[in-house]
């Protein structure tokens, strides 16, 4: 029986390579074959094909199953025929193969193509395809035989009783290695990578086993290749994907990569390899340095869209993860005019803790831009402004790693759906300051902060507005004149919807009454007029421009008894109330903190009583319904006054 003996090739180790900003790469050629160390049979074949492994050293394991494609030059009766691998040769670094292989002439010309496939009769027109999308492979060793091919060429005799024939990779094995450890988007998840030319590198090849070249079937197309990540590719450690790509010249050929995250962000890198790829040959392109690319023009971050991909237009806008965000400088309505009109430029105008939270502020095609760093928990506001340095319109920007819009489910089945913890809240751990989140007036968009202590009995009021229980805050020098502080309603002036909008940081408490009535902030508008600025129906789909909570929430609405009929316990970390579980079924709870309110600016009652806005009126009064529980008193609803800043426990709509 005639007698055959195959190489595989063996990989030399990688050199470290980064893209520079030159575009020069490190490269490795592979060497050729080792001297044989075995030889095998031809006999038929049977299993089905499996994957060649290779070693830690890249040397090629043939595993059982393995079958290879073989012609003899200018004999028809031996095209493509199928050869596997004997059973002796399963797991060595040289294999032998069997199959019905009989050569008519002494001297012969062998070609072999790895993996077997019906190619057809002719060795100079065998098609492949370099796949132009993959999956993520971490290893060398898991590209080849997966997604590519070796191929072989030996002058052979019939005379001899052995032969050998050298396997050579045809493509060039690219290592792409990300590490955005230490950049803005180290919290992220990779989605995908792809790369793209001006030059094919992929697609559908043939291959001239007499001339041991390939060539693109169709040089036009084939200069997209796209690499998709599993959830395990996080972006706070290195991650690197193998992959083959055509021998190709991409020296000046316009590459770009793009790398995008689960969380929507997108960085567009446009760096030069300046290399030819070659065949047998491995390269590395590092990406670590994306914050430095992105600064010194290499490289653009894609704002993820907080309206487009975060449900909409809103007065509050989630951010999750670090990165590069923007959103549309409009109205929050669905029904009404977007644009806001007279607006020249964008800034951050407080911010929570001893530091701004948001940076890189800017505003340009009617949108404001900023950026977050990763970890980052607290809130900001965002004020959009005109040539005058007037506050034209602001948002507030909640920033917190968990997802703050869960939903819990509680009475009239999943018709009252409210969040699981307060609008503006980085946490809903019982007992934690941080739980009870911002404070709001009633009828109002922006925001007051929170808290820095769970309350007690003996201290759970401030002294003054802002001072010693308020928790930390700065605020942009930029924006002159404002700092938080409280004045009489009578100090609005002819308008007082223009007021509060563009003096956000202001607190307006009741001194006189106007044309609404008493215990109000308003002072011009009427009571109809009062009603309707966040919702004077009990129509969860009547939300207005006014409303402070995110895209598809909004300030609960009341009929009635919205807050009544549950079953609560009390619960106390002080000598205090703390805050109320409610619960309608075991899996059905909620914790709502007892984070007091304010009152002329002054946080009072923190850490004994709740009490939370709901959206509309009770009937014939200009006083808005509440949920209201006072140093464990009964529960249930409450009119209270618009003029205090209670915290909001926002409502799916």
């Amino acid at each position: 029986m005639y007698k055959l003996t195959f190489y595989a090739i063996t990989l030399s180790a990688a050199l470290g390579f980064a893209c520079s900003e030159s575009g020069g790469m490190d490269e490795t050629t592979l060497p050729g074959p080792q001297n044989p160390s075995g030889d095998f049979h031809l006999t038929a074949a049977i299993d089905p094909i499996t994957r060649t492994e290779l070693t830690d050293a890249s040397t090629v394991i043939w595993k059982a199953g393995d079958k290879l494609s073989a012609w003899i030059d200018s004999d028809a009766s031996n095209a493509n025929v199928e050869l596997t691998l004997t059973p002796e040769s399963d797991g060595q670094p040289v294999g032998r193969f069997s199959g019905p292989l009989d050569p008519s002439s002494d001297a012969f010309t062998l070609y072999a193509v790895y993996p077997y496939a019906d190619y057809g009769s002719d060795p100079a027109a065998v098609m492949r395809t370099v796949p132009a999308e993959v999956e993520r492979r971490s290893d060398v060793n898991e590209v080849i035989g997966v997604s590519d091919f070796m191929l072989g060429r030996a002058s052979l005799s019939r005379a001899d009783d052995e032969h050998t024939i050298a396997f050579s990779h045809p493509l060039a094995l690219l290592n792409i290695v990300i590490d955005g450890s230490n950049s803005i988007f180290s919290d992220g998840v990779i989605e995908s990578f792809t790369m793209s030319a001006g030059k094919t590198f992929v697609g559908d090849v043939v291959c001239n086993l007499k001339e041991g070249s390939i060539a693109a079937a169709d040089p036009e197309a084939g200069r997209t290749l796209t690499i998709n990540y599993g959830a395990d590719a996080v972006m706070s450690a290195p991650q690197n994907a193998w992959v083959a790509i055509m021998p190709a010249d991409l020296t000046d050929a316009g590459c770009t990569f793009v790398l995008t995250l689960t969380n929507g962000q997108q960085i567009t890198f446009t760096v030069d390899p300046k290399v030819a790829f070659r065949a047998q040959t491995r390269y590395t392109l590092t990406f670590d340095d994306i914050d430095g690319w992105i600064s010194r023009k290499k490289a653009a971050a894609k704002s993820y869209d907080l309206v487009a991909d975060g449900g909409g237009r809103a007065n509050c806008y989630i951010v999750r993860n670090g990165g590069y965000f923007k959103f549309a400088a409009d109205y929050p309505d669905r029904n009404k005019t977007y644009e806001l009109t007279g607006v020249t430029g964008a800034d951050w105008l407080w911010s929570t803790g001893d530091q701004p939270l948001v940076a890189n502020l800017g505003y340009g095609s009617k949108n404001i831009y900023f950026t977050v760093r990763p970890g980052t928990e607290g809130n900001a506001v965002i004020a959009a402004r005109d040539d005058a340095g007037n506050i034209v319109w602001s948002w507030h920007i909640w920033m917190t790693t968990e997802d703050p819009l869960t939903p819990t489910h509680y009475t009239r089945g999943n018709t009252w759906l409210l969040i699981d913890r307060n609008l503006g809240a980085t946490s809903n751990e019982q007992g934690d300051a941080a739980s009870y989140g911002l404070y709001y007036q009633w009828g109002r968009k922006d925001p007051f902060p929170g808290v820095n202590t769970a309350g007690s009995n003996a201290e759970s009021s401030e002294p003054g507005q802002f001072s010693g229980s308020t928790q930390a805050f700065v605020i942009n020098d930029a924006f002159s004149g404002h700092t938080f502080k409280s004045v009489r309603n009578s100090a609005m002036g002819d308008d007082d919807l223009a007021f509060v909008t563009a003096n956000p940081t202001t607190f307006v408490h009741f001194y006189q009454q106007g044309a609404t009535g008493t215990n109000t902030w308003a002072y011009n508008l009427t009571a109809d007029e009062l009603a309707a600025l966040w919702n004077s129906t009990t129509d969860k789909s009547k939300k207005t421009i006014y409303d402070p909570c995110p895209a598809g929430y909004c300030v609960p609405v009341n009929n009635g008894y919205a807050w009544q009929n549950w079953t609560a316990d009390f619960v106390a970390f002080e000598p205090s109330l703390s805050g109320v579980v409610y619960s309608n079924g075991a899996d059905n709870t909620s914790y709502y903190p007892a984070a007091g309110y304010r009152k002329s600016g002054q946080a009072s009652n923190v850490g004994y009583t709740c009490a939370y806005w709901a959206a509309n009126m009770r009937a014939g009064t200009i006083t808005p319904y509440a949920m209201w529980c006072y140093n464990r008193s009964s529960l249930g609803n409450s009119a209270q006054p618009t003029q205090y800043g209670l915290p909001v426990r926002c409502m799916k709509q």
